[in-house]
Protein backbone atom coordinates (compact mmCIF):
# COMPACT_ATOMS: atom_id res chain seq x y z
CA UNK A 1 0.00 0.00 0.00
CA UNK A 2 0.97 3.38 -0.60
CA UNK A 3 1.62 5.80 1.91
CA UNK A 4 2.60 8.73 -0.05
CA UNK A 5 0.69 11.70 -1.22
CA UNK A 6 -0.83 12.23 -4.21
CA UNK A 7 0.85 14.31 -6.65
CA UNK A 8 -1.63 17.31 -6.69
CA UNK A 9 -1.66 17.61 -2.57
CA UNK A 10 2.40 17.60 -2.98
CA UNK A 11 1.85 20.48 -5.29
CA UNK A 12 -0.31 22.28 -2.90
CA UNK A 13 2.53 21.68 -0.14
CA UNK A 14 4.88 22.91 -2.35
CA UNK A 15 3.03 26.00 -3.12
CA UNK A 16 2.13 26.91 0.54
CA UNK A 17 5.46 26.54 1.43
CA UNK A 18 6.50 29.07 -1.36
CA UNK A 19 4.05 31.43 0.08
CA UNK A 20 4.67 31.30 3.95
CA UNK A 21 8.54 31.71 3.02
CA UNK A 22 7.49 34.97 1.31
CA UNK A 23 5.67 36.13 4.68
CA UNK A 24 7.81 37.91 7.29
CA UNK A 25 6.58 35.31 10.47
CA UNK A 26 9.49 36.09 13.04
CA UNK A 27 6.99 37.86 15.40
CA UNK A 28 4.63 35.55 14.72
CA UNK A 29 6.44 32.67 16.18
CA UNK A 30 7.80 34.50 19.12
CA UNK A 31 4.40 35.70 20.09
CA UNK A 32 3.27 31.73 19.60
CA UNK A 33 6.46 30.54 21.41
CA UNK A 34 6.09 33.23 24.58
CA UNK A 35 2.22 33.36 24.89
CA UNK A 36 0.87 29.98 23.59
CA UNK A 37 -1.31 31.87 21.83
CA UNK A 38 -3.68 30.61 19.11
CA UNK A 39 -3.34 34.05 17.41
CA UNK A 40 -2.25 37.09 19.38
CA UNK A 41 -1.73 40.52 17.47
CA UNK A 42 0.99 39.23 15.26
CA UNK A 43 -0.64 36.05 14.19
CA UNK A 44 -4.02 37.78 13.59
CA UNK A 45 -2.78 40.71 11.26
CA UNK A 46 -1.09 37.13 9.36
CA UNK A 47 -4.12 35.53 9.75
CA UNK A 48 -6.02 38.38 8.23
CA UNK A 49 -3.24 38.21 5.16
CA UNK A 50 -3.59 34.66 4.72
CA UNK A 51 -7.60 35.25 4.38
CA UNK A 52 -7.38 38.27 1.75
CA UNK A 53 -4.74 35.94 -0.17
CA UNK A 54 -6.96 32.88 -0.22
CA UNK A 55 -5.28 30.63 2.24
CA UNK A 56 -7.80 30.00 4.91
CA UNK A 57 -10.66 27.45 4.35
CA UNK A 58 -8.57 25.53 2.38
CA UNK A 59 -10.86 22.53 2.47
CA UNK A 60 -14.38 24.61 2.53
CA UNK A 61 -16.37 23.96 -0.73
CA UNK A 62 -16.36 26.77 -3.40
CA UNK A 63 -19.55 27.57 -2.45
CA UNK A 64 -18.51 28.94 0.70
CA UNK A 65 -15.42 30.84 -0.52
CA UNK A 66 -12.75 28.15 0.25
CA UNK A 67 -10.81 26.53 -2.43
CA UNK A 68 -12.04 23.11 -2.28
CA UNK A 69 -10.00 21.11 -1.81
CA UNK A 70 -9.57 18.37 -0.16
CA UNK A 71 -9.50 16.98 3.90
CA UNK A 72 -5.89 15.45 3.12
CA UNK A 73 -5.24 19.09 1.61
CA UNK A 74 -6.31 20.58 4.48
CA UNK A 75 -4.77 18.33 7.18
CA UNK A 76 -1.53 19.70 4.93
CA UNK A 77 -2.25 22.92 5.98
CA UNK A 78 -2.91 22.15 9.34
CA UNK A 79 0.38 20.26 9.54
CA UNK A 80 2.59 22.66 8.08
CA UNK A 81 0.95 25.81 9.64
CA UNK A 82 1.97 23.87 13.18
CA UNK A 83 5.16 22.59 12.40
CA UNK A 84 6.15 26.49 11.34
CA UNK A 85 4.50 27.04 15.02
CA UNK A 86 1.87 29.15 13.52
CA UNK A 87 -2.07 29.77 14.34
CA UNK A 88 -3.96 28.11 11.52
CA UNK A 89 -7.42 29.72 12.54
CA UNK A 90 -8.58 27.65 15.01
CA UNK A 91 -11.71 25.97 15.75
CA UNK A 92 -13.23 28.36 13.32
CA UNK A 93 -11.82 26.70 10.47
CA UNK A 94 -11.85 23.82 11.42
CA UNK A 95 -14.73 22.60 13.54
CA UNK A 96 -16.97 25.63 13.68
CA UNK A 97 -17.25 26.92 10.05
CA UNK A 98 -17.54 23.37 8.80
CA UNK A 99 -20.47 22.42 10.97
CA UNK A 100 -22.24 25.66 10.27
CA UNK A 101 -21.93 25.00 6.46
CA UNK A 102 -23.88 21.47 7.67
CA UNK A 103 -26.34 22.69 10.17
CA UNK A 104 -26.89 26.30 9.84
CA UNK A 105 -29.28 28.32 8.12
CA UNK A 106 -28.69 30.22 5.65
CA UNK A 107 -28.31 33.57 7.02
CA UNK A 108 -25.76 32.04 9.16
CA UNK A 109 -23.87 30.96 6.57
CA UNK A 110 -24.27 34.31 4.37
CA UNK A 111 -23.36 36.52 7.99
CA UNK A 112 -20.29 33.61 9.51
CA UNK A 113 -18.77 31.63 6.84
CA UNK A 114 -17.14 35.17 4.59
CA UNK A 115 -16.30 36.81 7.97
CA UNK A 116 -14.46 33.52 9.46
CA UNK A 117 -12.58 32.94 6.25
CA UNK A 118 -11.48 36.71 6.14
CA UNK A 119 -10.35 35.94 10.45
CA UNK A 120 -12.55 39.06 11.36
CA UNK A 121 -15.07 36.59 13.27
CA UNK A 122 -13.17 34.17 16.10
CA UNK A 123 -15.07 31.26 17.71
CA UNK A 124 -14.40 29.82 21.14
CA UNK A 125 -16.06 27.23 22.41
CA UNK A 126 -18.34 27.04 25.65
CA UNK A 127 -19.23 23.81 26.84
CA UNK A 128 -17.36 22.40 29.92
CA UNK A 129 -18.53 24.46 33.17
CA UNK A 130 -17.91 24.13 36.81
CA UNK A 131 -20.32 20.98 37.34
CA UNK A 132 -19.91 19.61 33.88
CA UNK A 133 -16.40 19.24 32.86
CA UNK A 134 -15.89 15.42 30.63
CA UNK A 135 -19.99 15.10 31.34
CA UNK A 136 -21.29 17.91 28.94
CA UNK A 137 -25.03 16.72 29.20
CA UNK A 138 -25.13 17.95 32.85
CA UNK A 139 -24.77 21.57 31.67
CA UNK A 140 -26.75 23.96 33.57
CA UNK A 141 -26.35 27.60 31.28
CA UNK A 142 -30.01 27.95 30.82
CA UNK A 143 -31.01 30.23 27.99
CA UNK A 144 -35.00 30.81 27.78
CA UNK A 145 -36.62 32.63 24.60
CA UNK A 146 -38.51 36.03 24.99
CA UNK A 147 -39.99 36.82 21.83
CA UNK A 148 -37.40 37.00 19.15
CA UNK A 149 -34.29 36.85 21.87
CA UNK A 150 -32.95 34.19 23.67
CA UNK A 151 -31.68 35.16 27.50
CA UNK A 152 -28.75 33.27 28.79
CA UNK A 153 -27.57 32.88 32.42
CA UNK A 154 -24.76 30.83 33.44
CA UNK A 155 -21.15 29.97 33.51
CA UNK A 156 -18.59 28.46 31.21
CA UNK A 157 -14.86 27.21 32.03
CA UNK A 158 -11.90 26.53 30.34
CA UNK A 159 -12.91 28.44 27.64
CA UNK A 160 -9.76 28.46 25.75
CA UNK A 161 -9.30 31.46 23.52
CA UNK A 162 -11.97 33.64 24.73
CA UNK A 163 -10.40 36.68 25.35
CA UNK A 164 -8.68 36.65 21.99
CA UNK A 165 -12.04 35.65 20.05
CA UNK A 166 -15.38 37.75 19.01
CA UNK A 167 -18.01 34.60 19.19
CA UNK A 168 -18.30 31.67 21.35
CA UNK A 169 -20.38 28.58 20.25
CA UNK A 170 -22.54 28.27 23.39
CA UNK A 171 -23.63 25.06 24.31
CA UNK A 172 -27.17 26.09 26.65
CA UNK A 173 -30.08 24.47 27.83
CA UNK A 174 -33.57 25.50 26.36
CA UNK A 175 -36.26 23.20 27.89
CA UNK A 176 -36.66 23.52 31.38
CA UNK A 177 -37.74 19.92 32.79
CA UNK A 178 -35.69 17.67 30.04
CA UNK A 179 -32.15 16.59 31.22
CA UNK A 180 -28.86 15.00 29.77
CA UNK A 181 -28.92 15.45 25.99
CA UNK A 182 -32.48 16.32 25.67
CA UNK A 183 -33.13 20.67 26.01
CA UNK A 184 -29.80 21.40 24.54
CA UNK A 185 -29.17 23.85 21.60
CA UNK A 186 -26.43 25.64 20.68
CA UNK A 187 -26.06 29.77 20.16
CA UNK A 188 -23.65 32.00 18.08
CA UNK A 189 -23.23 34.39 20.80
CA UNK A 190 -21.23 37.91 20.43
CA UNK A 191 -18.84 38.18 23.16
CA UNK A 192 -19.11 41.77 23.34
CA UNK A 193 -22.43 41.65 24.35
CA UNK A 194 -23.95 43.22 27.19
CA UNK A 195 -23.69 40.71 29.92
CA UNK A 196 -20.95 38.84 29.10
CA UNK A 197 -17.91 38.60 31.32
CA UNK A 198 -14.29 37.07 30.32
CA UNK A 199 -12.24 36.32 33.38
CA UNK A 200 -8.76 34.70 32.93
CA UNK A 201 -7.52 31.11 34.70
CA UNK A 202 -3.90 30.64 34.41
CA UNK A 203 -2.34 26.86 33.64
CA UNK A 204 0.24 25.18 35.53
CA UNK A 205 1.70 25.85 31.67
CA UNK A 206 1.36 29.42 32.25
CA UNK A 207 -1.32 29.05 29.23
CA UNK A 208 -4.20 31.36 29.61
CA UNK A 209 -7.75 29.43 29.58
CA UNK A 210 -10.83 31.53 30.71
CA UNK A 211 -14.20 31.83 32.44
CA UNK A 212 -16.61 33.22 31.01
CA UNK A 213 -20.19 34.54 32.47
CA UNK A 214 -23.60 35.32 31.00
CA UNK A 215 -25.95 37.49 32.76
CA UNK A 216 -28.90 37.66 31.23
CA UNK A 217 -27.33 38.01 27.75
CA UNK A 218 -29.48 38.65 25.12
CA UNK A 219 -29.09 36.74 21.87
CA UNK A 220 -31.46 36.37 18.75
CA UNK A 221 -32.94 33.77 17.87
CA UNK A 222 -32.01 33.53 14.49
CA UNK A 223 -28.42 32.73 16.09
CA UNK A 224 -29.64 29.42 17.20
CA UNK A 225 -27.85 26.35 15.42
CA UNK A 226 -30.24 23.52 13.83
CA UNK A 227 -33.51 23.26 16.10
CA UNK A 228 -34.21 24.46 19.86
CA UNK A 229 -33.48 21.64 21.88
CA UNK A 230 -31.79 19.18 18.98
CA UNK A 231 -28.29 21.14 19.65
CA UNK A 232 -26.62 17.69 20.66
CA UNK A 233 -26.40 16.48 17.82
CA UNK A 234 -24.67 19.91 16.37
CA UNK A 235 -22.10 19.70 19.93
CA UNK A 236 -21.18 16.33 18.86
CA UNK A 237 -20.07 16.76 14.77
CA UNK A 238 -18.41 19.84 16.05
CA UNK A 239 -16.61 17.59 18.18
CA UNK A 240 -15.86 15.03 15.77
CA UNK A 241 -13.92 17.93 13.76
CA UNK A 242 -12.13 19.55 16.67
CA UNK A 243 -10.56 16.44 17.83
CA UNK A 244 -8.82 16.23 14.27
CA UNK A 245 -5.21 16.70 16.16
CA UNK A 246 -1.82 17.84 14.38
CA UNK A 247 1.17 16.17 14.96
CA UNK A 248 3.54 18.27 13.43
CA UNK A 249 4.08 20.64 16.65
CA UNK A 250 5.62 17.25 18.53
CA UNK A 251 7.85 16.73 14.73
CA UNK A 252 9.11 19.49 15.57
CA UNK A 253 9.72 19.32 19.13
CA UNK A 254 11.27 16.07 18.81
CA UNK A 255 13.60 17.32 15.35
CA UNK A 256 14.73 19.99 17.43
CA UNK A 257 15.34 17.47 20.23
CA UNK A 258 17.48 15.64 17.99
CA UNK A 259 19.39 17.97 16.52
CA UNK A 260 20.57 19.44 20.48
CA UNK A 261 21.56 15.85 20.74
CA UNK A 262 24.35 15.70 17.84
CA UNK A 263 25.74 19.04 19.56
CA UNK A 264 25.48 18.71 22.94
CA UNK A 265 28.45 16.56 24.32
CA UNK A 266 28.06 14.13 27.32
CA UNK A 267 31.82 13.64 28.54
CA UNK A 268 33.52 13.66 24.99
CA UNK A 269 31.31 12.56 22.45
CA UNK A 270 27.48 14.07 21.81
CA UNK A 271 24.89 12.88 23.84
CA UNK A 272 23.43 11.08 20.42
CA UNK A 273 26.32 8.52 20.47
CA UNK A 274 24.73 7.11 23.93
CA UNK A 275 23.02 4.17 22.94
CA UNK A 276 20.07 4.62 25.58
CA UNK A 277 19.52 7.79 24.25
CA UNK A 278 19.97 6.40 20.69
CA UNK A 279 16.90 4.41 21.41
CA UNK A 280 14.80 6.55 23.09
CA UNK A 281 14.63 8.50 19.91
CA UNK A 282 14.05 6.08 18.30
CA UNK A 283 11.09 5.14 19.90
CA UNK A 284 9.81 8.63 19.87
CA UNK A 285 10.59 8.79 15.72
CA UNK A 286 8.41 5.37 15.49
CA UNK A 287 5.59 6.86 17.45
CA UNK A 288 5.28 10.11 15.49
CA UNK A 289 4.94 7.97 12.31
CA UNK A 290 2.25 6.28 13.58
CA UNK A 291 0.70 9.20 14.54
CA UNK A 292 1.31 10.80 10.93
CA UNK A 293 -1.25 7.67 9.33
CA UNK A 294 -3.62 7.69 11.94
CA UNK A 295 -4.08 11.48 10.52
CA UNK A 296 -3.56 10.77 7.15
CA UNK A 297 -5.88 7.95 7.67
CA UNK A 298 -8.39 10.22 9.55
CA UNK A 299 -8.57 12.58 6.63
CA UNK A 300 -8.77 10.12 4.06
CA UNK A 301 -11.97 9.19 5.74
CA UNK A 302 -13.81 12.55 5.95
CA UNK A 303 -12.98 12.94 2.41
CA UNK A 304 -15.17 9.85 1.49
CA UNK A 305 -17.93 11.67 3.22
CA UNK A 306 -18.18 9.99 6.56
CA UNK A 307 -17.97 11.62 9.69
CA UNK A 308 -14.47 10.01 11.79
CA UNK A 309 -16.04 9.80 14.93
CA UNK A 310 -14.05 7.29 16.40
CA UNK A 311 -11.15 7.70 14.44
CA UNK A 312 -10.55 11.08 15.03
CA UNK A 313 -10.96 10.03 18.68
CA UNK A 314 -8.32 7.44 18.57
CA UNK A 315 -6.33 10.33 16.61
CA UNK A 316 -6.59 12.80 19.92
CA UNK A 317 -5.65 10.21 22.20
CA UNK A 318 -2.57 9.33 20.76
CA UNK A 319 -1.04 12.55 20.16
CA UNK A 320 -1.95 14.31 22.89
CA UNK A 321 -0.38 11.61 24.79
CA UNK A 322 2.80 11.08 22.43
CA UNK A 323 3.45 15.07 23.03
CA UNK A 324 3.58 14.95 26.42
CA UNK A 325 5.50 11.50 26.06
CA UNK A 326 8.32 13.53 24.04
CA UNK A 327 8.76 15.85 26.38
CA UNK A 328 8.95 13.96 29.42
CA UNK A 329 11.24 11.53 26.97
CA UNK A 330 13.22 14.61 26.52
CA UNK A 331 13.24 15.96 29.51
CA UNK A 332 15.17 13.04 30.89
CA UNK A 333 17.60 12.82 28.06
CA UNK A 334 18.87 16.82 28.51
CA UNK A 335 19.06 16.43 31.82
CA UNK A 336 19.14 20.23 33.61
CA UNK A 337 19.10 21.68 30.33
CA UNK A 338 15.43 21.22 29.99
CA UNK A 339 14.40 23.59 32.62
CA UNK A 340 15.23 26.22 30.37
CA UNK A 341 12.24 28.04 28.69
CA UNK A 342 11.17 29.33 25.41
CA UNK A 343 12.73 32.54 25.23
CA UNK A 344 16.07 31.83 27.30
CA UNK A 345 19.56 30.86 25.29
CA UNK A 346 20.14 27.31 24.77
CA UNK A 347 16.89 26.13 25.50
CA UNK A 348 16.23 22.49 23.80
CA UNK A 349 13.73 22.73 21.33
CA UNK A 350 13.15 26.46 21.76
CA UNK A 351 11.64 25.79 25.41
CA UNK A 352 9.23 23.44 24.23
CA UNK A 353 10.02 20.48 25.86
CA UNK A 354 9.44 22.25 29.42
CA UNK A 355 6.36 23.83 27.94
CA UNK A 356 5.00 20.70 26.88
CA UNK A 357 5.60 19.17 29.92
CA UNK A 358 3.28 21.07 31.97
CA UNK A 359 1.28 21.73 28.96
CA UNK A 360 1.08 18.22 27.89
CA UNK A 361 -1.44 17.22 30.60
CA UNK A 362 -4.41 19.78 29.83
CA UNK A 363 -3.78 18.42 26.18
CA UNK A 364 -5.38 15.14 27.53
CA UNK A 365 -8.57 16.97 28.70
CA UNK A 366 -9.07 19.09 25.67
CA UNK A 367 -11.35 17.91 23.04
CA UNK A 368 -13.12 14.85 26.15
CA UNK A 369 -10.59 13.69 28.18
CA UNK A 370 -8.86 10.79 26.88
CA UNK A 371 -11.18 8.70 29.30
CA UNK A 372 -14.46 9.42 26.88
CA UNK A 373 -11.95 8.92 23.89
CA UNK A 374 -11.69 5.39 25.31
CA UNK A 375 -15.11 5.03 25.61
CA UNK A 376 -16.09 6.22 22.12
CA UNK A 377 -13.47 3.85 20.31
CA UNK A 378 -15.04 0.92 22.37
CA UNK A 379 -18.23 1.84 22.00
CA UNK A 380 -18.00 2.72 17.96
CA UNK A 381 -15.37 1.07 16.64
CA UNK A 382 -15.37 -2.18 18.54
CA UNK A 383 -19.27 -2.57 19.37
CA UNK A 384 -18.32 -3.17 23.30
CA UNK A 385 -21.31 -2.15 25.39
CA UNK A 386 -21.27 1.10 27.37
CA UNK A 387 -19.03 1.34 30.21
CA UNK A 388 -21.87 1.02 32.78
CA UNK A 389 -23.54 -1.32 31.49
CA UNK A 390 -20.07 -3.52 31.70
CA UNK A 391 -21.19 -4.45 35.11
CA UNK A 392 -24.03 -6.15 34.01
CA UNK A 393 -22.22 -7.90 31.39
CA UNK A 394 -19.24 -9.55 33.55
CA UNK A 395 -21.21 -9.90 36.81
Amino acid sequence: MDFGLPDDSRRFLSELRSYLDGLNLDKVVAETLEDDHEAGPAGQEMLAQMGRDGWLGIGWPAEHGGRGRSAVDQWLYLEEMAYRRLPAGGLSITSVGPTLMKLGTAEQKAEFLPAILRAEVRFAVGYSEPDAGSDVASLRTRAVRVGDEYVVKGQKIYTTGAHDCSHIWLAVRTHPTETRHRGLSVLLVALDSLGVTVQPIYTQADTRTNEVYFDDVRVPVANLVGEENEGWAAMMVALDFERIFVYAAALKDFEELVAWTRVFPSEKSPLIADRTVAHRLAEMAADLEVARLLALRTACIIDTGVVPTAEAAALKVWISELRHRIATEGLAIVGEHGQLKAGEDAAPAAGQLEHQYRAGTVLKFASGTNEVMRDIIAQRALHLPRARALGKVYG
